[in-house]
């Protein structure tokens, strides 16, 4: 997709003529590769609208593929603390990576208190107990607890303003991603 002008617009155009919700988007530099994640029950109807909106490129080979996963889950990692904040990206992905959980696609919001990432559905609960362990776990924290982005004995799903929270977020059991490549 690099060097086709317009590329991101078309997709996006495409899929909301098919009526499908986007949930995530993650998107490489240079347009190099997008994916979006939608609801399972969207997902053929979504590559179905990406394959008709973009068949001349894939003819012509300037889109390598387009492709669906299935089971996926999105975790979302939301704290105002997080802003402005180095090493949070770093401390999350190597606690997951240490643990075994392969990240598919990264979103972060441009406030810095959002980090949603797209694993497969059968690895949620661990990343789950991974990032909880990594900055809720009493056991775990640094110093006084006080670190950027961390919250006082906050459990996934809080919604106290000072600290993290972990979201599941958008897609249920079952349910998949689309994704350009």
């Amino acid at each position: 997709m690099v060097g086709v002008p317009g590329i991101a617009a078309r997709l996006f155009g495409a899929l909301a003529r098919a009526a499908v919700n986007i949930i995530m988007i993650s998107q490489a530099s240079s347009e190099h590769s997008i994916c979006v994640v939608c609801r399972q029950e969207e997902a053929a109807r979504a590559l179905t609208s990406l394959k008709a909106e973009l068949a001349a490129e894939l003819e012509a080979r300037q889109i390598q593929n387009l492709e669906s996963r299935r089971d996926l889950a999105i975790v979302a990692v939301i704290g105002e603390r997080m802003r402005g904040t180095p090493g949070i990206s770093g401390r999350l992905f190597s606690a997951l990576g240490r643990e075994g959980v392969n990240i598919l696609a990264i979103a972060q919001g441009s406030s810095e208190t959002n980090i949603s990432f797209v694993i497969e559905k059968k690895a949620e609960a661990a990343a789950l107990r991974t990032v909880h362990r990594a900055f809720l776990d009493r056991r775990t924290r640094r110093g006084s607890g006080r670190e950027p982005g961390l919250g006082e004995g906050l459990r996934p799903g809080h919604s106290g303003q000072r600290g993290l929270r972990l979201r599941r977020a958008g897609l249920r059991p079952g349910e998949a991603g689309t994704r350009c490549a």
